[in-house]
């Protein structure tokens, strides 16, 4: 018989595409993928993620993980930083690829907030738990910075950008930010000061970052101290535009 439809698995992640066979007459339209090469990392990731046809456009209300949509039509794009649909597009990448035994949870928190938890280890050359979302390029261009309310445990975080301009493995700008112990305080991001890292280590001839390049954000614990770790995100805006979303109006 002539072999099944062939579709593309596209995750979360834009440039992480795996072909797709089945034996049913009818594809599935949910598939739970487990496995390496997820953003070009060595990391194991399980993932749940929509299947369609290729060149089959979207539903509305899917993630469209492509990015060559208009920014206005990407549906998550604001809620996915603002947490009032929850977690949703969110994922933890933990030291276990190197054999460490870090955790990381993500979670709803109460009032439209997202919990990351977990329990930093030192053992077997590990020491980071990270988690962190795509967003389509171009939805922060014209931006100068990003703005995060966060409640912390005292220890010190990193924020996280991908860029398409520096699509190496493990390749990011980042920005170091210390966290107050149950209090919430706002951070600025400004991308001037993002520095470039292959590994965590800093890269002197990397592209400077363009907001219009960014892919994807996250926050991550590498601070050597081992033990239980709390961060609560509110919400991550752009700084520098007019287009920033308006406040939240329920006290927070």
């Amino acid at each position: 018989p002539p072999p099944p439809p062939r579709f593309s698995l596209v995750s979360a992640v834009p440039r992480c595409a795996l072909p797709l066979w089945w034996a049913g007459a009818a594809p599935p339209r949910m598939f739970v993928y487990n496995g390496p090469f997820i953003d070009m990392e060595w990391r194991w990731s399980e993932v749940q993620v929509p299947i369609r046809r290729r060149g089959e456009a979207a539903k509305p209300g899917a993630d469209a993980a492509s990015g060559a949509a208009p920014v206005a039509a990407q549906s998550g794009a604001a809620s996915k930083l603002e947490f009032d649909g929850g977690s949703n597009g969110w994922q933890t990448f933990l030291d276990g690829v190197m054999g460490g035994r870090s955790t990381g949870r993500i979670s709803a928190g109460d009032g439209g907030t997202l919990l990351f938890t977990g329990e930093l280890s030192l053992e077997n050359n590990g020491g980071f738990s990270q988690i962190r979302t795509a967003v389509p390029e171009g939805t922060f261009a014209g931006s100068t910075g990003l703005v995060l309310r966060v409640k912390g445990d005292g220890r010190s975080y990193k924020f996280d950008i991908r860029s398409s301009r520096l699509r190496v493995m493990a390749g990011a700008y980042q920005s170091l930010f210390q966290t107050k112990a149950g209090e919430w305080t706002e951070v600025k991001i400004p991308f001037d000061r993002c520095v470039a890292t292959i590994f965590a280590q800093p890269v002197s001839d990397a592209p400077a970052l363009d907001p219009a390049s960014i892919e994807s954000v996250g926050i991550t614990l590498a601070d050597k101290q081992e033990g239980p770790f709390a961060i609560e995100i509110d919400w991550i805006r752009p700084i520098g535009v007019e287009s920033a979303p308006p406040a939240k109006t329920d006290g927070r």
